[in-house]
């Protein structure tokens, strides 16, 4: 058999491979719930808020190619809205999904305005202005925030009676987010393909041919900035929704940096590529740490801050090896096997036969001034 195998999209053959995938996406969540400590399905819970956050940061990033070194901002906007609602006005936290999004969306889009006439390195520099003040103002307005010992939320989260086996109550947490974290890829996956998202790739490859071809950079580039943004929010709740207690130190410089490190990791302009990018961010240095505190050493090192040096290797090391993040490193060699391709639209037996007649006719040559003698 000759490889790769070409496969058509929609085809009962692809059907099986989404199947497969989705059958070990839900064996993985599955494993975690009933297999692992309360502790480390909490670990895990943070890391599908990083993911979520990093999902909306790819949209700004990745498919609109505008720089954002302040999304730790947003992500803190939609963490301190859940835990100020629940904690202050006793709203469920169902409540405070919706109220947190649509005020990450009005910031983001605030701040998307006045990003239209900047780009590179001035537009980095004015959303990293963002991800440092946002644990000032925090600390600032300490009547509403909590100040610089942040805010906690009290609150119990039992799984509901028809959830079947042993279920606590930090895996109805992660069971909760991993289902908001699904309807964020679902918006976010249907924006990349819809006309929405083929202009916004359009504008970041070639702006100017972008907008001959009708599309408005101003209207475009603001859009994926609110969206983003909102997204990134989103993952705030959820965050909140896990560690239970928000402080301003959480959602300085430090995070932002690990959301684009985890951008640059997963794929930028993937979708899946988010979901490797939070659980790198939040197991690598956790696991590293930990193997050091158990009394072993890396390279000779017994300090367990080697773990952040290390990630900024392993950051090095992916981008010489997979310059386009390891979603893109497994989509190549998963083309080595099979490929993918989309399913070309059906002719109508009619259509066939008139093609050929229009382009003889088209073909052949006007004999009409030869003969009747006009030329």
């Amino acid at each position: 058999m000759s490889l790769p195998k070409v496969v058509v999209k929609g085809s009962a053959v692809h059907r099986v491979w989404q199947v497969v995938g989705w059958a070990l996406l839900a064996a993985g969540i599955l494993w975690v719930v009933y297999g692992m400590a309360d502790a480390t399905v909490t670990k895990f819970s943070i890391a599908v808020s990083f993911i979520v956050a990093i999902l909306g940061l790819n949209l700004i990033t990745g498919y609109s190619g505008q720089v954002s070194l302040g999304h730790s901002a947003f992500f803190g906007i939609g963490a301190y809205a859940t835990a100020i609602l629940m904690a202050d006005h006793t709203w469920s936290f169902y409540w405070t999904i919706p109220a947190a999004a649509a005020l990450g969306f009005v910031v983001g889009a605030a701040v998307g305005v006045p990003a239209l006439r900047i780009h590179g390195l001035y537009l980095a520099l004015v959303t990293l202005a963002i991800a440092l003040a946002f644990p000032v103002l925090v600390k600032r307005y300490d009547w509403l925030t909590g100040g610089a010992n942040g805010k906690t939320v009290s609150f119990k989260w039992n799984p509901p009676s028809w959830v079947p086996g042993d279920v606590s109550e930090q895996d109805w947490i992660f069971i909760t987010g991993v289902l908001i974290a699904v309807v964020c890829f679902a918006l976010a996956s249907n924006m990349v393909r819809s006309r929405v998202g083929r202009g916004l790739i359009a504008l970041r490859d070639n702006e100017i041919g972008a907008a001959v071809s009708g599309v408005s950079p101003a209207g475009f580039k603001v859009m994926a900035f609110a969206w983003g943004s909102m997204i990134g929010s989103v993952g705030g709740t959820i965050y909140t929704l896990a560690v239970g207690t928000v402080s301003p130190d959480t959602f300085g410089l430090i995070r932002s940096i690990e959301f684009v490190a985890g951008l640059v990791l997963g794929g930028v302009a993937t979708i899946s590529g988010a979901v490797i990018g939070g659980l790198i961010i939040e197991f690598l240095p956790y696991r590293l740490s930990k193997f050091i505190e158990d009394g072993n050493t890396i390279f000779g090192f017994d300090d367990p801050l080697i773990a952040q040096l290390l990630l900024g290797l392993f950051l090095i090391i992916v981008i010489f090896v997979a310059p386009g993040g390891i979603m893109w490193f497994v989509r190549l060699a998963r083309s080595k096997i099979v490929v993918f391709v989309p399913k070309l639209p059906m002719i109508s037996s009619s259509r066939r036969v008139e093609e050929p007649a229009l382009a003889a006719s088209v073909a052949a040559p006007d004999t009409t001034t030869e003969q009747g003698g006009v030329a």
